[in-house]
């Protein structure tokens, strides 16, 4: 008995062509979604990690907010000569005089509204302490 060479695939056929081609293609587009997906995550990296959507406000718990509402007394509002409303917080610790000089400088007042807001902001703030 003769032994027969053993019998191979013909790589030259046109059929193994087009399977080496795939197989070509496919890692050389495997490569390009690796690559696009490093460029991805080093943009995300060096990118800001903030809130996607800035522009919504989110609720922040009073105790997070860094201010103490024991020491706030209440909101002053009052409407100026040009019929601007202004709301403005006053705490235990302001001062009516300083608190109605800053205003008056922010609202262009005069001396006499000056003084009759200062009048006013003291005679409330010892109501409510």
């Amino acid at each position: 008995m003769e032994l027969s060479p053993k019998q191979r695939l013909d790589m030259q056929h046109g059929f193994m062509k087009c399977i080496v081609r795939n197989q070509i293609d496919r890692d050389n587009y495997d490569k390009e979604v690796r690559l696009a997906k490093s460029v991805d995550k080093t943009k995300k990296k060096s990118g800001c990690h903030g809130n996607k959507k800035p522009e919504i406000p989110t609720y922040v718990p009073p105790s997070k907010q860094g201010r103490d509402p024991r020491n706030e007394l209440f909101i002053l509002e009052f409407e100026d000569q040009d019929e601007n409303l202004h709301s403005i917080m006053i705490y235990r610790t302001d001062d009516p005089e300083e608190v109605c000089k800053k205003i008056g400088q922010d609202c262009n007042l005069t001396t006499p509204y000056i003084k009759a807001l200062t009048d006013r902001l003291a005679e409330e703030i010892n109501k409510r302490l």
